[in-house]
């Protein structure tokens, strides 16, 4: 049984690295959308939405859940099972690569995209082929919780990827601009992924090998097959129906309303993981662990999603520019989907890694389902804001499921969870409220936003300042020992 002092260590480690990675490239992130939204029109994120998801969103599909039992598994995988799932991996996306070229024009027609659509299609198969090669390295990291290292490839990534997108719209190259980005950013990630992480690379074939671990990641890819779909039901839904300029106006506003939450879970998600999954034998630990890891995202995320909602015209008009108004309704929706994320998706990793994955495909199928059925109910009447209406409101119940589920084995004690977050989130969005009068030009809009952060910095610190101190304390005997030792 892994003791709860190491692993408690690691997770601090990990979320050290990946809070710097996401304090690196958010900023960045945040810029090149600002200069993407002024330069490119609504249509041009919604054809390349659509083309990605048709790509890479199919090609996970097939993803078979592999990479996450390798994680799982106690055992450290052997050079001959890390041969076998890349062999695997290999011969899959080789043969849907093949597949979706052939099939590029008929989805892009399916899909109303531009006489180009097709052509981005087959390009973005490249991406998807590369990223075979970072399975094993990626896990391997993520086994040994080497996120420092995972963070600073990341971030060289996503500096290839908007360095070539911006380069390529601003000289007027409007979709193919996400494409050629994206090719960039996997090209670099996976070879950087091989340098640090090296591995006995080559082919091998054990029907035994993945006979076992497809018995236990079917369920797995059945969650990320399902969360594939709920998370892609604005290009699959409202894509055939009314075009790409109504996919670039719902994925914009959920990439606005989920920039923040969005990466907070991320870092929640693959550091608690492996965490969680070493702590099988000591629930009580693990419970405590989910606790921490949820006040923590209320904490972090409920106070910026509530000022969004209060600021959200100036902050559309004066930044991203008049084009966008039409998507302030949908992007309503869109945080308080983010919202109900922030419950649902740090309990699913729970049973996960407790190795409850089919109860897990259960909730994130009704989940599914329960989005879907309300987007499509809402769609005739409401058009585009009828799917983000459908995305909001059908994640509820199984949220408020899954929580009485974890419950029994790991009580939440929502007051003392999630009262420090909502209660700041309450006291900023008041303010913010209080000054929207005022804002009434870009300084304005600054001035605000600068305010609000250090306001929401000092509260969070106060809140957690046990932690701060222990970090402190820590910091300082790490300090102190090379002095001691000469």
């Amino acid at each position: 049984m892994e003791s709860e002092a190491p692993v408690r260590n690691q997770v601090g480690r990990g979320v050290a690295a990946l809070v710097a990675r996401y304090g690196l490239i958010t900023p960045l992130s945040l810029v090149a959308s600002v200069l993407l939204a002024r330069w490119l029109a609504p249509a041009a994120f919604g054809a390349y939405a659509s083309v990605a998801f048709l790509v890479l969103g199919l090609g996970s599909l097939f993803e078979l859940g592999l990479v996450s039992v390798l994680i799982q598994q106690r055992e450290r995988p052997t050079p001959h099972e890390q041969r076998t799932v890349f062999t695997a991996y290999l011969a899959l996306f080789g043969a849907m690569a093949l597949a979706l070229a052939a099939a590029a024009p008929w989805l892009a027609a399916w899909f109303r995209l531009p006489p180009d659509g097709a052509a981005m299609a087959r390009c973005m198969t490249l991406p998807m082929l590369l990223g075979v090669l970072g399975c094993i390295p990626t896990v391997m990291l993520e086994r040994d919780m080497r996120f420092g290292t995972l963070a600073a490839i990341e971030v060289a990534g996503t500096v290839a990827e908007k360095g070539v997108t911006l380069g390529l719209a601003w000289g007027g190259y409007g979709s193919w601009s996400f494409v050629w980005g994206a090719v960039a950013a996997v090209g670099l990630r996976m070879a950087l992924l091989n340098a640090a992480a090296p591995w006995p690379v080559g082919l091998a074939w054990d029907r035994g090998v993945l006979r076992t671990r497809l018995a236990h990641g079917v369920w797995f890819q059945g969650i990320n097959v399902a969360f594939l779909v709920r998370e892609n039901l604005a290009t699959l839904v409202a894509g055939p129906a009314c075009g790409p300029h109504a996919v670039g106006l719902l994925n914009w506003s959920a990439a606005l309303a989920t920039l923040l939450p969005s990466n907070a879970l991320v870092i929640a998600q693959r550091v608690t993981f492996p965490a969680l999954a070493r702590l099988q034998d000591a629930p009580a630990e693990a419970a405590e662990l989910l606790r921490l890891t949820l006040r923590r995202l209320c904490l972090v995320t409920a106070a910026p999603s509530a000022c969004l909602l209060v600021l959200a015209e100036p902050i559309v008009r004066h930044v991203y520019g008049p084009a966008w108004l039409e998507a302030l309704p949908l992007l309503a929706w869109m945080v308080a989907r983010a919202g109900v994320a922030q419950l649902f998706t740090p309990l699913l990793v729970f049973l996960n890694a407790r190795g409850e994955a089919a109860v897990g495909l259960r909730l994130m199928l009704a989940t599914t389902g329960l989005e879907w059925g309300l987007a499509l109910a809402l769609l005739p009447e409401w058009g585009p804001a009828g799917v983000a209406a459908g995305a909001a409101l059908g994640g509820a119940l199984p949220a408020l499921a899954v929580a009485r589920r974890v419950q029994a084995t790991a009580p939440l004690r929502p007051v003392r969870t999630f009262g420090p977050g909502l209660a700041v989130a309450g006291m900023l969005a008041a303010a913010a409220a209080l000054g929207r009068p005022h804002v009434t030009s870009w300084q304005a809009l600054a001035s605000a936003f600068l305010g609000l952060v250090l306001a929401w910095g000092l509260a969070v610190a106060w809140l957690e300042r046990a932690l701060l101190r222990a970090w402190w304390a820590g910091r300082r005997e790490q300090a102190a020992a090379p002095r001691e030792a000469a």
